[in-house]
């Protein structure tokens, strides 16, 4: 049995101290006060640490969850601005082919010219 059960079988206040017989068993009381003083201290230090813990884990799959969008959108913008890129070079392609034609229709037109001056000359 322990002091506990035999005191609470007693009815025994917990306000209230043990009586002790001794001057030793009276030391060993304000060891154990002090001990049990103690670990209350540190079980509300361990308990007020788990808090700590559990927040900044919750923190930490915030950040982590922030991290993927973030490099999902990075990635959503890289593809984007290799399609802009490829858009951009198409462009390009098909300006150089339009001032090829322009070029090459000029020339006719020159030559056309050329070929209608001649005709009225004779």
């Amino acid at each position: 049995m322990s002091v506990k059960s035999v005191l609470s079988g007693m009815e025994w206040d917990e306000g209230l101290q043990v009586p002790v017989a001794n001057a030793s068993n009276k030391q060993l009381e304000e060891l154990l006060q002090k001990n049990q003083q103690e670990m209350t201290k540190l079980n509300l230090e361990v308990a007020q640490t788990e808090d700590r813990v559990f927040a900044l884990q919750e923190h930490m799959r915030n950040v982590q969850q922030e991290l993927n969008n973030t490099q999902g959108i990075s990635r959503a913008r890289e593809k984007e601005i290799e399609t802009e890129n490829h858009m951009l070079l198409v462009a390009q392609r098909e300006e150089g082919r339009l001032k090829q034609e322009i070029q090459r229709l000029e020339n006719n037109l020159a030559d056309l010219q050329e070929r209608k001056n001649i005709h009225e000359v004779r």
